[in-house]
């Protein structure tokens, strides 16, 4: 397979505005509130019922994930 980078899907002068923005809110997430909710979670349970309370809520989240991820085109297929 070969792949290669088109300039015509998106020939705006300031694309890189948007590519730029995304680069920063990844390197300022991860090492700020990125790990903050599960530090957290970690900390709120004693400790008998600390793994089975990450456990769900691990299982929650990565449901809440994937169901975003499904929506997000039909989403933005409506809505644009």
């Amino acid at each position: 397979e070969k792949f290669f980078f088109t300039t015509e899907y998106c020939p705006m002068s300031s694309s890189w505005v948007a590519f730029f923005g995304l680069m920063f809110f990844v390197l300022a997430f991860a090492p700020g509130a990125g790990p903050m909710p599960w530090t957290v979670n970690a900390e709120l349970y004693p400790l008998w019922a600390r793994s089975v309370a990450n456990s769900l809520s691990t299982w929650t989240n990565w449901c809440c994930n994937y169901i975003v991820s499904n929506l997000f085109l039909t989403a933005a297929k409506v809505f644009s």
